[in-house]
């Protein structure tokens, strides 16, 4: 019974330190993420974010009108919203963008913030091939 016990012990502590172990290393790869995400090219990144094409965009509001696979909607763009210059067909490394990189007719990707698709957390302005 006292070996059983102590089996179980070391049983239960293993896979209290693998739990552990993975949680620590999700948490870590999720805080990573944003840092690199300025890296990734358009398509390429994991999770939900919406490709489209600027068909509009309203300087005064910041906001520019997004036509992608879902209806065309306008988002807005804050000033904690990290804009990111796409440069891969260029073969160039990427650049931090502004909202005056924002132009009709570029593709972009866009990461919201919430689910209401409002407001933009990040985006991606591909730099058209010369």
């Amino acid at each position: 019974m006292t070996l059983n016990r102590a089996l179980n012990r070391k049983r239960l502590a293993r896979l209290s330190a693998t739990l552990i172990s993975v949680l620590a290393l999700s948490a870590s790869m999720v805080l990573a993420h944003p840092a690199t995400e300025r890296y990734i090219p358009i398509g390429k990144s994991p999770g939900t974010s919406q490709i489209g094409v600027i068909e509009a965009v309203n300087v005064a509001d910041q906001s520019i009108r997004v036509a992608g696979q879902q209806a065309a909607h306008w988002v807005r763009l804050t000033d904690q919203t990290r804009i990111w210059l796409d440069r891969t067909k260029l073969s160039k490394s990427n650049l931090l963008g502004n909202f005056s990189d924002c132009q009709a007719g570029r593709t972009v990707e866009i990461h919201y913030e919430d689910e209401s698709r409002a407001v933009a957390a990040w985006i991606k302005i591909a730099v058209p091939a010369p």
